[in-house]
């Protein structure tokens, strides 16, 4: 109140005092009160990184969000968190977008200013603008199924990545990892994860261990190794576990990896436990496809309970939060599983509805990534008793599967 014109610089000063005590949210609150966009942008920036690997989806989200729009679109590496964000929520919409603005906006800055992460060069994902923009779109890729092209973006980042940045040539691997389990390779997916899980743990990225735990799971429930992918997942609520504190989270998904599994040996009441257990610490997740897979998986167990109302009631629910619907049917099985449910219970038009929908037919070219559409479409081909042509299917899927080993 006595001097006004001072306020400007106090705020200043604070958001400087609050950066350099490690309270990001505060500098940034202070950075904006001082009318400095700029500033606050540059705070957001130095510590993406750090956000990103805790896995604080929801506090990065906001953070963005309180910085004008232009602003954002004017800085590359704002533009890649954005797109990040998306990516692991499975929407794919407008992704290419941002990332091909990135690109722009980093082409056209002659005088880039100095990037400084503040966990340091090696642990950032976002040092090297053109190798991160390289990895993103090998994840879209991943996303819509297009194996080939994941594993060409995937080589392109790891051609760009400069010999200290190491969180960057691991996240690149993974992404490699990822597409050759999409490719049909589960060996290689499964050799390349195993060694990724053991340097992140290493390296002190728990965040990401669960990550890669969560794909090493799938891989290894596609060769039908199931006691191989429990290991895996209880490793993943191991690395999660804090001293007497509470669950982290990012353990959810393990926890419905394991009754994924539980349920498929018809172990209802331990599945029943997991699934409820990792709904509840899905439901804390940024990232919704977790917990859609979840209720997805409670819908089967209630089922196999026989309590229809209760399966339909949760596989509703998990169509309601899942990802976008262009995601290929491994990374998000909920549409494919409603149908198939809709079907068990007696409603084939929607069933039918749904393969007509995506063009389905017994001559379509096989991939691995849209193996469940197909398989329900051999399901709704019984149930229009079509036999032959669903043999046919069945057999051509099968003769892909042996081939890859699955």
């Amino acid at each position: 109140q006595e001097h006004p014109d001072r306020v400007q610089q106090l705020h200043r000063n604070a958001a400087a005092w609050h950066e350099e005590h490690g309270l990001t949210d505060d500098a940034v609150r202070h950075a904006l009160a001082a009318g400095d966009a700029a500033r606050a942008a540059r705070v957001i920036e130095r510590h993406l990184d750090a956000g990103h690997l805790r896995g604080e989806g929801a506090t990065l989200q906001r953070r963005l969000a309180a910085l004008p729009a232009e602003l954002v679109r004017s800085r590359p590496r704002l533009l890649l968190a954005q797109a990040l964000l998306a990516l692991l929520s499975g929407r794919v919409q407008g992704v290419e977008e941002l990332l091909a603005t990135a690109e722009r906006t980093f082409a056209d800055d002659e005088e880039e200013e100095p990037y400084e992460p503040s966990i340091g060069r090696a642990a950032s994902t976002l040092a090297n603008v053109p190798a991160a923009i390289a990895l993103d779109r090998a994840h879209l890729a991943e996303l819509h199924g297009d194996a080939e092209q994941a594993v060409a973006f995937g080589k392109k980042a790891l051609a760009a990545i400069n010999e200290n940045e190491s969180m960057l040539h691991s996240i690149g691997r993974a992404r490699l990892a990822v597409a050759a389990w999409l490719c049909g390779r589960p060996d290689d997916a499964e050799s390349a994860l195993a060694s990724l899980i053991g340097h992140w743990r290493s390296v002190g990225q728990p965040y990401l261990a669960v990550r890669g735990c969560h794909y090493l799971g799938q891989v290894q429930r596609a060769t039908g190794r199931f006691d191989a992918a429990l290991e895996t997942y209880r490793r993943a609520v191991a690395v999660t576990a804090a001293p007497d504190g509470p669950t982290v989270p990012a353990a959810g998904a393990a926890y419905v990896g394991m009754a994924e599994i539980e349920y498929q040996r018809g172990e209802l009441d331990v599945a029943i436990e997991h699934v409820t257990e990792g709904i509840a610490l899905c439901r804390q997740l940024a990232y919704p496809q977790p917990l859609a897979t979840g209720l997805a998986t409670l819908a089967w167990i209630r089922r196999a309970a026989g309590d229809d109302r209760g399966a339909l009631a949760a596989i509703d629910e998990a169509d309601r939060v899942t990802s976008d619907r262009s995601v290929c049917r491994l990374l998000n099985p909920v549409p494919v599983q409603r149908a198939r449910l809709l079907l068990a219970h007696g409603d084939a038009a929607a069933a039918v509805s749904w393969t007509k929908e995506l063009g389905l037919g017994v001559d379509d070219e096989l991939t691995y990534p849209r193996e469940p559409d197909h398989l329900l479409l051999a399901r709704v081909l019984l149930a229009q008793r079509r036999p032959d042509q669903a043999l046919v299917l069945l057999e051509r899927l099968q003769a892909l599967a042996v081939a890859q080993g699955r």
